[in-house]
């Protein structure tokens, strides 16, 4: 696991629990990005890979055929940008495995143009196939959201025969707030479209604040509506329930359950009052701009309250009381008080 220090939270025994978010830059595009840039890599391009950023830390779940994709696509992540540490759960499954697809650069532009014109999610966009050469297909045009440029790389990557996905097309390098955040923005009227990074958050935000859900390794992606949980949970009963709350939420087609139960060890015995100071260090570490939440942990439940300006920074207070070592479940009861961002 590669792993950039930018703070130790705790103590370096648990520095891939504790790595610090960057400031200013969330978990969606970080994902994102780190998407983008392993579509694009000569290396691992045309490769399915799961990708979760949790604070910082940037999970990958899939198969690859050798030792070296497994490295590079694990260098990619790391240099990508927000990214504080790399856990590499990928799999070498040999060539021999797996089937290769030939196609022609005529075949993968053709098909590639039929998936982007044929998304409905992509309507109000304009992104086409400038070219297509030996497997490398270009895009081009111009997005109006950022999801609309992440969706349309993964519609070329998943054409049979594509090798890599090289991108010109315009547009905006951010998530809006509607695209991950949609039914907590309440201000500005107008309708949201459920993205795949609205999924994923919505998830995370429903699994993290479950009580019937201890604190757990789960990991989450979503593609098209198809939501992938992978990492390990306590019990089957976990499994399960973590199971039945993804298929829950609005949006999503299908899940596939890559959990793996593993019994836990609980290594963490602390009292209360060290895991409250434990949690309420790490919210102040992370410098919320404008939040004001208390801690109050009781049980090993950690109960959030007070307020904070913006739906994304709610999301960054569970997950870091969430990660806290100690902490079997968050009681979510901050408010978003956009009056305090002026």
């Amino acid at each position: 696991m590669l792993v950039r220090v930018d703070h130790w939270a705790l103590t370096t025994a648990v520095a891939f629990l504790t790595a610090a978010p960057v400031a200013g830059v969330s978990d969606a595009w970080v994902t994102a990005r780190v998407k983008m840039s392993l579509m694009a890599s000569p290396q691992v391009g045309g490769i399915p890979i799961d990708v979760d950023t949790n604070q910082g830390l940037v999970t990958l779940n899939g198969k690859v055929k050798t030792r070296v994709e497994k490295s590079a696509a694990e260098r990619i992540a790391f240099n990508s940008s927000g990214v504080a540490s790399v856990r590499n759960l990928l799999q070498v499954v040999p060539k021999r495995g797996r089937k290769s697809v030939h196609a022609s650069d005529e075949r993968i532009e053709s098909l590639v143009a039929d998936a982007l014109r044929n998304e409905p999610a992509l309507s109000s966009s304009g992104i086409s196939v400038k070219s297509v050469n030996q497997g490398v297909v270009l895009l081009a045009g111009r997005a109006e959201r950022f999801s609309d440029h992440l969706l349309a790389m993964e519609l070329a990557n998943a054409v049979p025969g594509t090798r890599r996905v090289a991108s010109e097309v315009m547009g905006p390098n951010q998530y809006g707030d509607r695209e991950v955040w949609g039914d907590a923005i309440t201000n500005g009227g107008g309708g949201n479209r459920v993205t795949d990074a609205w999924i994923t958050t919505k998830t995370k935000m429903s699994l993290m604040t479950d009580e019937t859900v201890p604190a757990s390794d789960i990991n989450i992606d979503t593609h098209r509506g198809v939501v992938t949980l992978f990492g390990t949970v306590p019990s089957t009963a976990a499994k399960k329930r973590a199971h039945d709350i993804a298929r829950e939420i609005s949006g999503v087609r299908a899940v596939d359950d890559e959990l793996r139960v593993v019994e836990r060890i609980d290594r963490w015995f602390r009292s209360d009052r060290t895991v409250e100071a434990a949690v309420r260090r790490r919210l102040e570490d992370a410098s919320i701009q404008g939040a004001k939440v208390e801690v109050d942990v009781k049980g090993r439940t950690a109960r959030l309250t007070g307020s904070v300006v913006k739906p994304a920074d709610s999301y960054t207070a569970v997950g870091i009381a969430y990660r806290t070592p100690g902490v079997e479940h968050v009681v979510n009861d901050i408010h978003i008080d956009m009056r305090e961002a002026s």
